[in-house]
């Protein structure tokens, strides 16, 4: 490994709904990776060539599953890339998610929105392995869904939301939890997606007192924290007595994230 960087080999890249495609890599750090993390990938493109940050989707010994968004050049690249081809990419990136918070909860929660579910599978199956928790997945779509069964065999409930109404519950996964008359005193919540479905989130969870985490969706230039591109700013841990609206400061999603808590992420700003 040079700066962090490896070589990988593309096993499979498949189309599994419109705009969103499937990677698999064989990627021998593989392993390394934790639920929330993400790896910089290297375009061959020489006219692109900032790193493209996409989050990881499971992992396993000797492979890497990523599941991504067609949204701009670098991905309109990446979704032709064909199996066998070699790719330059990162090592694992970033704080992810926190599981060892949920132990001693009686339910996990995890809600997710278009192209923020695929993090939250990696992250379920950690949950059953490493707490009591009966886990929970929320999963908010336009229209058609994916991992939609890959969430049912390693979660106890998977719940469906489409804003078309065509599959699961006609809406979004707001008014879906709302709907499930949800019991707050044993639940803890995890959640990735577009930022206003985390803000409405952060405020529901907030009102009902559980816990949240969430990891955040931005555009990054360098992805090392070396450029400052993506900052969110959160309520500071020691503000010595100040109140919590007047003791902030900026972080870098790349690298002191993506994953924050929701109480301490400053929505509006």
């Amino acid at each position: 490994m040079k700066n962090g960087i490896v070589e990988a080999v593309i096993a499979s890249n498949r189309r599994i709904a419109e705009d969103v495609l499937r990677m698999e890599l064989i990627y021998k750090d593989a392993a390394l990776a934790a639920p929330g993390q993400f790896i910089n990938i290297y375009l061959r493109e020489k006219n692109l060539l900032l790193p493209r940050p996409i989050s990881v989707c499971d992992a396993a010994d000797g492979a890497l599953t990523l599941v991504y968004g067609v949204v701009g050049a670098g991905t309109r690249a990446m979704a032709d890339y064909a199996p066998g081809s070699v790719l330059r990419v990162g090592a694992p990136c970033g704080n992810g998610f926190n599981v060892s918070d949920a132990r001693g909860f009686g339910r996990v929660t995890l809600i997710g929105g278009g192209i923020g579910v695929p993090p939250l599978l990696m992250l379920a199956k950690a949950l059953k392995t490493e707490t009591d928790a009966s886990v929970r997945a929320v999963l908010g779509f336009k229209s058609e869904t994916f991992l939609a069964d890959e969430f049912r065999t390693c979660c106890d409930e998977t719940l469906i939301a489409t804003e078309d109404g065509s599959e699961g519950f006609h809406g979004n996964v707001l008014e879906l939890l709302k709907e499930e008359n949800l019991n707050p005193g044993g639940d803890y919540f995890y959640s990735c997606g577009p930022l206003m479905m985390l803000r409405a989130l952060s405020r529901f969870a907030g009102g009902q007192g559980i816990p949240l985490q969430v990891s955040l969706e931005a555009r990054m230039g360098c992805g090392y924290g070396a450029c400052k591109a993506c900052i969110c700013v959160v309520g500071s841990r020691q503000s010595e007595g100040l109140a919590a609206e007047t003791a902030t400061v900026n972080k870098r999603i790349c690298v002191d994230g993506p994953v924050f808590f929701g109480n301490e992420v400053i929505w509006d700003v």
